[in-house]
């Protein structure tokens, strides 16, 4: 591994040293039209700088509506277009590669004498871009109505699947590597949920949803990479929108939020505050049926309270027209209440023989904060550009429970004196990680490369109690764990064109890892040292301007959440809870994808799946003489899924755009032990509609259904649910009134059966779903935006990988 990175450090050396060996400067061209597809002769066309938004260059088209820049330097751009008595128009942010010709799709400029109706058919932009490497929503041009948060708006995106506990997946039905503006916002799948719904779309330029992403992302997420990148003001000055919002399902919840954006020539400062109540119940119903004529129904419910402030910042610091400083600061200060019964009737020869009953009331604490300092530049006149990123995080968790248990008859009589129990869990993750990455133009190809270093550190404390009088006395449940994590990762990647038709793509990632998870009570000591290289592949056929063919390949890996390793037990009775497993193991993934894009409107994917040490589902433990049931995770021999995925974006009407998602796979799934071999087909279908009506109302429709599958060791019966959101813009579009119901008709729920190893259940997983809310967002300052900086951090990975070791 040390040879693989000083062999990295000498190429980079090299590259440098070669800095005036610059590529082609490229050419950027395009048409202005005015009505009826009439030349726009002497439009003034003005190439914007996306970084420091000043003007990089200005021209006039020419009789023919033609104009052109030369000698443009690599970077993010966008055209503002004018013309005597006609509406400003503006582009799309977009980028400009080293040796590209950029041809811009034509500019058609709207006379200020035509109706206000005309103008709003005419300037809308396609919502869902299906392009050959990745697709992206457009959010910012009106996907979701505003009010509405990051979480809803990835609800109706095609190919991603949000459970009715939140949880996201991706390709292939795997949980995917989350980015917001290229790093990590949240430190796992809870806590990222919590993050997207305290995001509102109207504060989010555009998604991108990335199945095979290149050797320059971290290896880490099965279902590939989801980048949310957020909006930020294009003009000199304040800007920002004020929202606040309520509803009710079963309890109320309410949230309230602020974003601003002020900006320079040489400053650009952007932050935001959101804050949320909600109050909702879940409930868990599992039969289980044991060997002996013996039975054990569980009833679990709770009712949590929570309150989720947010706040970030970040700036950029523009140097000069060749470098820019910048810092990011995120902070969660999660606190919830959670009020919790369960009740677990033994059934004996068919008759109730006894009841276990166990309430307990737990507060718990998230403090997290993100630090990043980041550096983006370009080397001399040259288009070779270098970035470098420090991060930190801290995460503090705590959990405090006090838990009674009682036993009764069938009569509900007593059969013994209660039992008390304290539970109290404070956790820590320390993460430090630094990252270089460098990129060079080599004619009309591009070498990008880089390093990354991380190093974790997780203390982890259980204090489990039993009441003994009026005394608290240390249990044997009690334990302390200590998780110290160290990788070391570089990467090359190369993208090139063999033809004008044919392109490619190609590199590798190689990854150390240095781990060691102490479980001082339990007297286990798991360590482990491996090197693991993730290769890429894509190759890019233009077979003409409508239909596009790639071929990809690609290798990532799963890596177990810190939770996920950490032995400390979460209660729920003495016959149920969850664990960790510290001997779990990283799940690898290799992908094979050929896609077929017709004129970015349709997407045809098959796509083959086989990752080995499967681990990314919940696994049940039974102990038939005890009866304790333990929720954990455990590697699988290996999970196979081959993929057919059918999406259409289209406008079926000027006032109606529909996305219709069908993805269809066979799953296979075989353990270690022999005793599972099971395949099954698996179908979910979305169709989102949007109608945009006159007199600024809109109106979203989401139907989603998911056929009865096999999962792991589940079987799942079918899925189905429907949303509606309305909105309407006053005030000259500037205040957004929003009204939604979530879940109409109350279907959304997990319903399972298990029939593996000595497994023998029933189980119903149902969350508040249905619901309704209202908001108001009201903005003010100019409103031109464009996409932020697309900033990668150093510590994505890791964040991911902290678990909220939630439980229920």
């Amino acid at each position: 591994m040390r040879l693989f990175v000083c062999l990295l450090f000498c190429a980079l050396c090299f590259f440098y040293k070669n800095t005036q060996a610059q590529g082609r400067t490229p050419n950027l061209h395009g048409m202005v039209y005015v009505e009826n597809h009439a030349y726009a002769e002497d439009a003034a066309i003005t190439l914007m700088n996306v970084r420091d938004a000043v003007m990089a260059d200005k021209t006039h088209s020419d009789k023919k509506g033609y104009y052109r820049f030369d000698h443009i330097p690599p970077g993010s751009y966008y055209i503002s277009a004018s013309k005597f008595n006609y509406e400003e128009f503006q582009t799309d942010t977009f980028s400009v590669a080293a040796g590209e010709i950029v041809t811009l799709p034509p500019i058609n400029l709207i006379s200020k004498n035509t109706l206000l109706k005309e103008v709003k058919v005419a300037t809308r932009h396609t919502l869902i871009e299906n392009k050959i490497d990745k697709v992206v929503i457009n959010v910012a041009k009106g996907i979701s109505p505003s009010g509405t948060s990051v979480l809803d708006v990835l609800s109706a995106a095609p190919g991603i699947k949000v459970s009715s506990n939140d949880e996201l997946t991706f390709k292939g039905g795997q949980p995917p590597l989350i980015m917001i503006n290229g790093r990590a916002t949240q430190l796992s799948q809870g806590d990222v949920q919590t993050m997207l719904r305290s995001i509102a779309s109207d504060n989010v330029e555009l998604i991108e949803l990335i199945g095979n992403p290149s050797a320059k992302y971290d290896a880490t997420g099965t279902g590939g990479v989801i980048n949310i990148i957020t909006r930020k003001g294009k003009d000199v000055g304040l800007n920002g929108n004020l929202t606040a919002g309520g509803g009710y399902g079963n309890f109320y919840k309410y949230n309230e939020g602020l974003s601003l954006n002020y900006r320079t020539k040489k400053v650009n400062i952007a932050g935001s505050f959101s804050s949320g109540r909600n109050k909702s119940d879940h409930t868990i119903n599992t039969d289980r049926y044991l060997p002996g004529n013996t039975d054990i129904y569980s009833t679990y419910y709770n009712v949590g309270s929570s309150k989720n402030p947010t706040v970030n910042l970040s700036g950029d610091i523009f140097i000069d027209s060749l470098h820019t400083l910048g810092f990011l600061f995120m902070g969660v200060f999660q606190r919830i209440d959670l009020e919790k019964r369960n009740s677990l009737d033994f059934i004996r020869n068919g008759n109730l023989d006894s009841t276990l009953l166990t309430t307990s009331s737990q507060w718990r604490h998230i403090n997290q904060t993100n630090y990043n300092i980041n550096y983006n530049g370009t080397l001399g006149h040259t288009n070779q550009t270098i970035s470098a990123d420090v991060d930190y995080t801290a995460y503090n968790r705590a959990f405090d429970e006090y838990l009674t248990t009682m036993f009764v008859n069938s009569r509900m009589k007593a059969k013994n004196a209660s039992q008390q129990y304290h539970n109290y869990v404070p956790v820590r993750y320390d993460i430090l990680s630094a990252k270089l990455d460098y990129v060079k133009p080599i004619g009309k190809a591009k070498l990008e490369a880089g390093l990354k270093t991380s190093y974790v550190k997780s203390n982890n404390t259980q204090s489990f109690e039993d009441k003994v009088g009026d005394t608290y006395v240390p249990d044997t449940l009690s334990s302390f764990f200590l998780y110290h994590e160290n990788l070391n990762s570089a990467y090359v990647n190369y993208t090139g064109r063999f033809t004008d038709k044919l392109g490619f793509m190609a590199g590798i990632r190689g990854e150390y890892t240095h781990s060691d998870g102490n479980s001082y009570y339990q007297q286990e000591d798991v360590v482990r040292d491996y090197v693991n290289f993730y290769p890429q592949l894509q190759l890019d056929y233009r077979a003409d301007d409508d239909n596009r063919i790639s071929f990809n390949y690609g290798r990532r890996t799963y890596q177990p959440s810190y939770d996920d390793l950490n032995p400390i037990i979460f209660f729920q009775d003495k016959y149920n809870y969850r664990q960790g497993n510290p001997f779990l193991r990283p799940s690898y993934e290799n992908l094979l994808q050929l896609t077929h894009n017709y004129r970015g409107i349709l997407n045809t994917e098959l796509y083959f799946m086989d990752i080995s040490g499967f681990s990314g589902f919940t696994y049940f433990q039974q102990d038939n003489a005890t009866k304790i049931f333990v929720t954990t995770r455990q590697n699988l021999k290996s999970a196979v899924t081959y993929g057919l995925h059918f999406n259409v974006a289209a406008s079926v009407a000027e006032w109606w755009n529909i996305n219709f998602d069908v993805n269809t796979s066979y799953q296979r799934y075989k353990d270690y032990e022999g005793q599972l071999n099971r395949g099954a087909f698996d179908g979910i279908f979305k169709l989102n509609s949007q109608f945009m009506l006159p007199d600024g109302f809109g109106i979203n429709l989401l139907n989603f259904y998911e056929a009865p599958t096999y999962y792991a060791i589940y079987y799942y019966r079918s899925s189905y649910y429907t949303n509606l959101t309305a909105s309407k813009k006053i005030l000259g579009n500037r205040l957004s009134v929003n009204l939604a119901v979530n879940d109409i008709f109350n279907t959304r729920r997990d319903r399972y059966v298990s029939q593996y190893m000595n497994l023998d259940l029933i189980g119903l997983d149902k969350r508040e779903t249905r619901y309704y809310t209202g908001s108001l967002t009201y903005y003010f300052g100019k409103r031109s935006v464009k996409a932020r900086r697309r900033h990668i951090s150093g510590d994505t990975d890791e964040q991911n990988r902290i678990g909220t070791g939630g439980g229920n």
